[in-house]
């Protein structure tokens, strides 16, 4: 948004800097005031997240043993088999993205709730909660990966 949209009624304006500290006339978050920290964190949730998922995929990508046939164990993950000792390593870094991302999901979602009606008077409150749901379905994408290295690891 790039900047206040013209059709919100000053009113409401005026009633969003009333009751939440930190807006400016453009409705947009002051540092320094708990909005503005509010949406820092789950912006921060979402890089973590996302380095999570990275820190995943740099360390799988060595790891693979999709040319070398019969030495992967299991089914392949993101198109990529490994050995029990890959997925042994790669076990934990799926749980820290699925965990990253539930966090992100927890602090997006919660800033959805806190502000919700400011989000609806700036329009933007359906991207929010598509952001937050997207969060979730990545968490359980990542959850279901970790299970799959944890019971390839046993093999």
């Amino acid at each position: 948004m790039d900047g206040l949209d013209p059709t919100i009624d000053p009113k409401i304006v005026a009633e969003m800097r009333e009751k939440y500290p930190g807006l400016d006339e453009k409705l947009y978050y002051l540092p320094g005031h708990a909005i503005h920290d509010h949406y820092e964190s789950y912006k921060a949730a979402n890089e973590a997240a996302r380095q999570a998922r990275a820190n995943y995929h740099d360390t799988a990508e060595p790891l693979r043993t999709n040319n070398q046939p019969g030495k992967g164990v299991g089914k392949a993950i993101f198109q990529r088999k490994f050995t029990k000792d890959g997925h042994r390593t790669l076990e934990p870094l799926a749980g820290a993205a699925a965990t990253a991302s539930g966090e992100h999901h927890d602090r997006r979602d919660e800033f959805n709730k806190t502000y919700e009606d400011l989000l609806k008077a700036k329009g933007v409150h359906e991207g929010h909660e598509k952001q937050a749901r997207e969060a979730k379905l990545t968490q359980v994408k990542w959850t279901k990966v970790q299970a799959q290295h944890a019971r390839y690891g046993r093999y």
